[in-house]
């Protein structure tokens, strides 16, 4: 299976697109929704763009922190941020918002920022029995620390 850069999904939300990005905005929403990331802090409220906060995750037994800065932010349009781990680009997420009806499309999307050169250098352990973070060329001397043998 090849590896998968990128995602996107919609639904229809029965209100106006003002009030849904209002609440996907307030990135202290996010542990509500997101199935890994149970809280985020956000230290100046409300976000914009260049604010920066910080999400904490949880999946299974392993919490990691990530480190987040909203990157675009146009009120009942579009608002996307970046995640980092360590300093290391993550992934970007965005969501879109078109009027439909008499709701809102909304469209998340998220992309994956990590390079090979970048995973060649400091694996992730974020996820360690996932088969995607182990390079299909691997053998059990090159294979990630954190990879299951």
């Amino acid at each position: 299976m090849e590896r998968q850069w990128s995602l996107e999904e919609s639904t229809v939300v029965d209100a106006p697109p003002a009030r849904v990005y209002a609440w996907v905005s307030d990135l202290r929403n996010m542990g509500r929704w997101s199935p890994e990331c149970r809280y985020v802090w956000v230290p100046r409220p409300p976000t914009r763009v260049g604010t920066r906060f910080v999400g904490f995750n949880r999946r299974g037994p392993f919490a990691w922190p990530t480190f987040g800065r909203v990157v675009r932010a146009t009120p009942g349009s579009e608002f996307v941020f970046d995640i980092d781990v360590l300093g290391l680009p993550i992934a970007r997420w965005g969501y879109r918002f078109q009027p439909e009806g008499e709701g809102t499309r909304l469209t998340e999307f998220w992309e994956d920022l990590r390079t090979e050169g970048r995973r060649a250098r400091m694996p992730s352990c974020s996820e360690p029995s996932s088969p995607a973070r182990i390079p299909p060329d691997a053998s059990p001397s090159t294979a990630p620390a954190c990879a299951p043998p």
